[in-house]
């Protein structure tokens, strides 16, 4: 048991740092590496999300806290920090408002789960073309949300040869032009992939942006694939149209009402995983080395963490011979096997509603985190001109061998 285990367990806060140094740093300690960025900068005191209470975090002046924690008046009014970050992309938990009015600086991590999104995206469409015997070349994809998500997603599924849709109203309005496409331009694509944030109102709301009548409109072999949020799709409608036939399948994971999913839907649909689309150790490092280099910058410090710098490289290996869509594509199979996610979440569904809901957090949080492609170094012939090129665009550690 480590001192901090120890600590835990008896109910105590963890402090590390200097005696008496500034600032008291209260930090979640399921952070990534929260200890290794941060215990150089005051006087770290690591608590569960379960622990941050108003009491708990009142002597601080760093707050570092993950989604499970609300920051808003009723944490901090009593309090002396100054600076709350949150390795995360959404600020749902955040009242930033509070924030603005007492002078507090807030720093999260938008962009820092793109790659590894983007990825598990492009290797479920694969997982699709490969279930439906179909090719790139000859599918278009609609993509829906084109920010730091999105934005990859088509650079990599054109790179692999689909036809992209795009559609983004947001940009459209700032950046006019025929590049942008409405949703029922969409709805005639034979994939859509969903990478918009949860907004439940205004001109751009996107709850349930995908209902029933919007579903009806799809094309009987579209298949839909949403690693947004899960409220996005209306989970019932995309249900109900699965089991009518009126769509070819979709790929969810996100779901509504997590973690207390619908196991019904799940049986319906082609893949199904436990929200970790995002779970990459590169992206999930990422996050926290943008809310310290953050704190850095607010106290004045010269960052001397090295975040993802700190990884090794990843595996090696060699593309097999033949045509270049194919070596590639049995390349990003063995880089990540989806299946398996699929099947580990499916396994749930003889459990009793509690244990699902408990065992989907687990799968959530403690799934193994895979690599991002820049981290595989990949020998490829200098003659395969190809598959050099193919690896180089969707972003590859390439050796020419």
């Amino acid at each position: 048991m480590t001192a901090l285990d120890k600590t835990r367990a008896a109910g105590r806060p963890h402090d590390s740092g200097a005696p008496g140094r500034d600032p008291l740093i209260v930090a979640d300690a399921a952070i990534a590496l929260v200890e290794e960025a941060f215990s150089g900068l005051g006087r770290l005191r690591l608590l569960g999300s379960q622990e941050m209470t108003a009491r708990n975090v009142r002597d601080a002046e760093i707050l570092l806290v993950r989604t499970e924690t609300r920051v808003d008046e009723s944490l901090l009014s009593d309090s002396r920090v100054r600076f709350v970050g949150s390795p995360s992309v959404g600020v749902d938990h955040v009242d930033l408002d509070y924030l603005g009015r007492r002078g507090i600086t807030f720093a999260h991590s938008p962009g820092c789960n793109a790659d590894a999104v983007a990825q598990y995206t492009l290797t479920a469409l694969l997982w699709v073309m490969r279930a439906i015997g179909a090719r790139p070349e000859r599918t278009s994809l609609g993509v829906v949300g084109v920010g730091h998500i999105g934005g990859r997603v088509v650079r990599l599924a054109r790179a692999i040869g689909f036809e992209v849709v795009e559609n983004d109203p947001p940009r459209a309005r700032c950046e006019p032009g025929p590049r942008w496409h409405s949703l029922d331009d969409l709805s005639r694509c034979d994939l859509i992939t969903l990478h918009v944030p949860l907004q439940a109102s205004g001109p751009d709301a996107t709850h349930h942006l995908f209902d029933g009548p919007r579903i009806s409109r799809l094309g009987r072999g579209c298949w839909i694939l949403n690693t947004s949020r899960g409220a996005v799709v209306d989970n019932s409608a995309l249900k109900s149209a699965l089991a009518g036939g009126k769509l070819g399948g979709a790929v969810l994971d996100v779901w509504e009402n997590e973690p207390a999913i619908d196991f019904d839907l799940l049986r319906r649909v082609g893949l199904g995983t436990a929200h970790i689309a995002s779970r990459t150790q590169e992206g999930w490092i990422r996050a926290t080395e943008m809310v310290y280099r953050a704190a850095c910058h607010l106290l004045n410090v010269s960052p001397s963490w090295k975040g993802v710098g700190t990884l090794p490289c990843g595996p090696e290996t060699a593309v097999r011979p033949g045509p270049a869509y194919e070596a590639v594509e049995a390349l990003i199979e063995s880089c990540y096997d989806i299946a398996r996610d699929d099947a580990a979440l499916r396994a749930l569904e003889t459990q009793s509603r509690q244990q699902q809901s408990a065992r989907f957090r687990e799968l959530r949080t403690r799934t193994p985190q895979r690599r991002e492609w820049s981290a595989f170094r990949v020998s490829v012939s200098r003659e395969n001109l190809e598959t050099l090129d193919l690896l180089e665009r969707l972003g590859f550690g390439v050796v020419r061998a």
